[in-house]
């Protein structure tokens, strides 16, 4: 507690502890990065009836073209995204169990969808490659200078797949094509990542993020 407190007391006064300043080379400075507005966002209601071809296209596609997509229309209600959103402060995990059941159904789906575009029998990805989940919820106070730390350094993800529920402040990057650029937020979806894990199972999948 003394530890949030101090730093705490240091972003009120405008001073970043030195243990958040990274080194020279790898600082954002004053760059402005561009804002993707391209992303690919994916409509699975369709992903059940005639359209279902067309969806898992889209996936492929996006995994491949840009290594990372959005889904929207999943199944998953406003109401219990935005109460999982809202207590996760207070640590209220009733909301956030029912929250992971429902993620973690919706990640079986796009999984199962990318399995049948790879021409990969259903429920490949299903049992020890997804059985273990990680519910991580970060939050990061207002920065005194971001020109000399990330909220997070640059990574790839070393799972099979992750579902990012963004807030309304952006701050996920991703590098496309060479340039690092911001996704914006969208209302009620989840930005899907696939992991090394995934690039692994399948090396013909060139995905990028």
């Amino acid at each position: 507690m003394e530890v949030l407190m101090s730093n705490w007391s240091n972003v009120v006064n405008q001073c970043l502890p030195d243990k958040y300043i990274f080194p020279q080379e790898e600082r954002p400075g004053k760059d402005v990065f561009p804002v993707v507005n391209d992303v690919p966002v994916i409509d699975l209601e369709a992903a059940e009836g005639h359209g279902r071809g067309v969806i898992i296209h889209q996936i492929l596609h996006a995994c491949q073209e840009f290594g990372f997509f959005q889904v929207i229309n999943h199944g998953i209600s406003v109401s219990l995204m935005d109460d999982t959103m809202n207590v996760l402060k207070e640590f209220f995990w009733e909301v956030v169990s029912a929250y992971s059941v429902e993620v973690r159904k919706l990640m079986l789906r796009i999984l199962d969808l990318i399995s049948e575009g790879l021409g990969l029998k259903l429920g490949y990805f299903d049992g020890e490659l997804s059985q273990n989940q990680l519910l991580s919820v970060n939050y990061h106070i207002p920065c005194p200078n971001p020109s000399l730390t990330l909220g997070m350094p640059q990574h790839c993800d070393p799972n099979l797949i992750s579902m990012l529920q963004q807030c309304a402040v952006p701050g996920l990057q991703v590098l496309h094509q060479g340039q690092w650029m911001t996704v914006p937020p969208m209302p009620n979806a989840f930005v899907v990542i696939p992991g090394l894990q995934l690039k692994i199972c399948n090396h013909l999948l060139n995905m990028k993020t």
